[in-house]
């Protein structure tokens, strides 16, 4: 019996590696789950600890390999969608379309790799407290890791309300910081490695963070039962994805589409300003007919309308024409002029243009004949750009745009008093996955962080209104064709934020600890 025992106790110890493994999955899955669903918001509270459990007293080899797995748990669970993308995007099915799924997951699976391999590392020499080191690194790896599409911590916080409301000051990136260092420090709790000092010490930043939610939160619902309202409407079209130019439904044209039929209706019931999302081609910006009838249209309604074309351009470059495209946002005021036209910056790689290689004519001819018409080449445009009418001043961003919190910061301009950000998305690519309610949750942070409402209307929905405490006014159905009105709260004499201002200052201060810490582990290593 003494034999059999100590060949089983021996054979299941902890410090073999697949139970390990097993609990590096576990974590993944964990994290995984507040993408996937928001209101278990609480997870990503807890979701690193299996993880840290995991790599203590292993290799850096091992760290890397359980930090791996950690991140095939996470982005196999919150990154499901990518099937349902290949599908449509390619056509694939069954063995293929998991294939190639899978190399997305196996790519973004680097990220906690590095992040566990990196803190491994750096803790060994480092003098810095774990509860910095830690958050520290799992800062800058979700926050600078190349990802397509980021999936960092403080987005699965889009329904923790007390917890979101600091970011006014620090960005996102502060709330994955403290995001980690409650992981961290519970790690230690649980292994008894922290002083009293350092657990008294971030017990009373979490005090300061937690107690400033509340106030902030209160305060900002106080302030905007004082403000007036505005009614907007939201035209969501619910087209399906694709990628040639669609033919028009009978009784329509391209100077009286749906979306004008549906405005006219929502200017009736009152809207004074209507947003389009990201949709089909309008062949407004390349077509004069149109054009004026768009004019025409909004004049009449004396509504404000803002929405999304591609634009066609024609440049003369070393004495040679050349086509550009650019993505592009329009705004028609009440007056039926035609604001500066906002032309998108962030493009999403792959689909509107190939990173590195867009002037390496062999490697992109390869890349093309992967991608196809999918691949369309977009012009990167040059901003920011601000529509105004009034006194109010109407922020565009495009799709991919209300993912990038410094991107969104850089866009509110210095005075932003009386500015409001409003989204133009189509996410039908994602077919009936859960991603369009990651990136409208994930947007609705950019209110917060800017202090300002925020309009985000998406094709196929769930199209939504954020206000700048991150409450959400309105949400609208998922896949739903329709027309929606919302009263929205403003201030023309509020808006704006110190992140707004200064959207470096927690980066930076992210990228001097962890050159301490580079340089701790260098000196003590080869001095």
């Amino acid at each position: 019996m003494t034999v059999v025992a100590t060949c089983w106790h021996h054979k299941f110890a902890f410090n073999q590696l697949w139970p390990r493994t097993i609990l590096s999955l576990f974590g993944g899955l964990l994290l995984a789950v507040p993408h996937v669903s928001a209101d278990w918001y609480a997870l990503s509270w807890v979701a690193l600890i299996p993880l840290l459990v995991a790599i203590r007293g292993v290799t850096l080899t091992q760290s890397y390999f359980l930090g791996f797995i950690y991140g095939i748990g996470l982005y196999t669970g919150g990154a499901f969608w990518i099937v349902d993308f290949l599908n449509l995007f390619k056509n694939y099915h069954g063995v293929e379309n998991y294939l190639f799924s899978s190399l997305f997951w196996l790519y973004c699976a680097q990220l906690p790799a590095c992040l566990a391999f990196s803190y491994k590392w750096l803790s060994r020499e480092s003098k810095l407290p774990s509860a910095i080191l830690f958050p520290a690194i799992t800062v800058f790896y979700f926050a600078c890791f190349p990802v397509l599409f980021s999936a960092q911590l403080g987005e699965t916080q889009s329904h923790f309300i007390t917890a979101i409301q600091a970011i006014e000051f620090l960005g996102v990136y502060g709330l994955d910081f403290v995001i980690a260092l409650v992981n961290i420090t519970l790690f230690n709790l649980l292994f008894n490695t922290m002083s009293k000092k350092h657990l008294t010490l971030v017990l009373a930043a979490l005090s300061v963070w937690f107690a400033y939610g509340i106030y902030a939160n209160q305060y900002w619902e106080n302030v905007m039962q004082q403000w007036p309202t505005m009614r907007i409407g939201i035209v969501q079209p619910n087209e399906p994805p694709k990628i040639t130019v669609n033919n028009m439904l009978p009784g329509y044209s391209r100077a009286f589409s749906p979306e004008i039929d549906m405005t006219e209706r929502l200017a009736t019931a009152g809207a004074k300003l209507i947003v389009w999302p990201e949709a089909k081609y309008k062949d407004y910006l390349n077509s004069q007919q149109v054009s004026e009838a768009y004019k025409h249209t909004v004049s009449r309604l004396n509504v404000n309308l803002i929405f999304q074309d591609m634009e066609k351009l024609k440049v003369l470059k070393n004495n040679q024409v050349l086509s550009q495209e650019y993505n592009a946002a329009v705004m028609i005021n009440h007056l039926g002029e035609q604001q500066p036209v906002y032309r998108k910056q962030k493009r999403v790689p792959f689909g509107e243009y190939v990173p590195y290689i867009s002037d390496m004519p062999i490697l992109r001819q390869k890349v093309e004949g992967f991608f196809g018409d999918f691949l369309n080449e977009i012009n990167k445009g040059h901003g920011p750009v601000t529509f105004s009418v009034g006194n109010l001043k109407f922020i565009p961003l495009i799709c991919y745009e209300t993912m990038f919190a410094d991107f969104v910061a850089n866009a509110v301009p210095d005075n932003a008093k009386g500015s409001i950000l409003v989204g133009l998305s189509s996410n039908g690519w994602f077919g009936d996955s859960i991603q369009p309610y990651q990136h409208v949750f994930s947007s609705s942070l950019r209110a917060v962080e800017n202090r300002l409402p925020m309009i985000h209307a998406l094709n196929n929905g769930p199209s939504a209104v954020v206000l700048p405490n991150g409450r959400f006014l309105f949400t609208s159905d998922y896949h739903q064709a329709g027309g929606y009105l919302v009263d929205l709260p403003y201030s023309e004499s509020s808006g704006g934020s110190v992140f707004s201002q200064y959207p470096w200052v927690m980066l930076y201060f992210i990228y001097i600890i962890l050159l301490i810490a580079i340089w701790q582990k260098i000196r003590n290593t080869y001095f």
